[in-house]
């Protein structure tokens, strides 16, 4: 019996319609700054395809001689979408390294697509903390002219808090106080 052979997966060749897009600034060791653009297609399904084959989400990136066009593949159009994002987040940075080049957007050279959403907690937090904080020294200090010890310490540990930011700021919620 004849051996068959394997289907081959369709995969985009071309970005098609493109629905998002990003420059990002290089800049090498020497201080040189080039422009890259990566954009993202739109994801497609080929069009003789079963219900099992994947979505793709089409991303091309031109310039600094980093050109290429990368189809990733998803269950669903979303997640090809996410895993397209992703991608870019996670392998950009280092291929732009090994092209001897550091990689920013807006300044940031880290989550360079997805928002920061878990370093936005933890401001959110950090804030949250520090008003809280400051409106209980604020009382204390209206209040009493004995406390203004513990005041100086509330003080104190702010400053401190603010030289080691994973330190013992924390989250607190609205509407609480803090009892020294």
């Amino acid at each position: 019996m004849p051996k068959r052979k394997p289907k081959t997966l369709w995969k985009p060749t071309s970005i098609g319609e493109v629905i998002a897009e990003r420059d990002f600034v290089l800049t090498s060791g020497s201080g040189r700054k080039v422009r890259i653009r990566v954009r993202f297609g739109k994801p497609v399904r080929g069009k003789a395809t079963s219900r099992r084959d994947p979505w793709w989400c089409p991303i091309e990136v031109k310039g600094a001689g980093l050109d290429s066009l990368r189809p990733v593949a998803g269950i669903d159009s979303l997640q090809a979408l996410i895993l397209a994002l992703e991608l870019v987040s996670r392998v950009l940075p280092d291929e732009v390294e090994r092209a001897g080049f550091r990689i920013e957007w807006l300044g940031d050279t880290e989550r360079l697509v997805l928002a920061r959403h878990a370093l936005s907690r933890e401001v959110e937090g950090a804030m949250l903390s520090l008003f809280a904080t400051l409106r209980d020294v604020a009382v204390t200090l209206s209040s009493n002219h004995k406390e203004e010890g513990r005041a100086t310490q509330a003080l104190r540990r702010i400053v401190n808090a603010s030289q080691h930011p994973r330190g013992p700021l924390r989250r607190r919620q609205a509407g609480t106080s803090r009892r020294w």
